[in-house]
């Protein structure tokens, strides 16, 4: 099983315009920072929203596909429609949803956010090779000796 949040931000992107569509389209909420969401008692509109679209991937079954079977899915439902909870939701509906996202501001935030992690994980990696080979290879001789 793979949780939306191990999907590549893509991936998760497209779920969420598939579930933004199926919803009629998600109201307008601003998205904070991830800190002021983490201080907030209540549950945060951005989060909320996402939570909706969790809860929409996991209707789909989708935590059972592949990273690939699942591009395939999302792809034909984003050109073709779908149908969810009896009501057919036309390819139309869906790029209504694209834009909305852009529009909102959403679509820019997921990828910054994104890429930040990446970031951070790209350090945590060299850090822990440093470390690793560091430990491995032991003091380093001075050059010369």
């Amino acid at each position: 099983m793979t949780d939306l949040n191990s999907r590549p931000v893509l991936s998760k992107l497209c779920v969420a315009y598939l579930s933004d569509a199926s919803y009629g389209g998600f109201p307008k909420v601003n998205t904070s920072s991830t800190y002021n969401r983490f201080l907030t008692e209540e549950i945060h509109p951005y989060r909320q929203m996402w939570n909706l679209i969790n809860n929409f991937y996991l209707s789909q079954n989708w935590q059972n596909l592949c990273d690939e079977s699942l591009e395939e899915k999302l792809n034909l439902f984003g050109q073709n429609g779908f149908t969810n909870r009896e009501v057919f939701i036309s390819g139309d509906e869906v790029n209504k949803a694209v834009k909305r996202w852009r529009e909102y501001g959403w679509f820019d935030y997921e990828m910054k956010k994104e890429k930040k992690l990446n970031t951070i994980k790209q350090f945590s990696k060299s850090f822990a090779m440093l470390a690793g080979f560091s430990m491995l290879s032991g003091p380093l001789p001075f050059i010369g000796e």
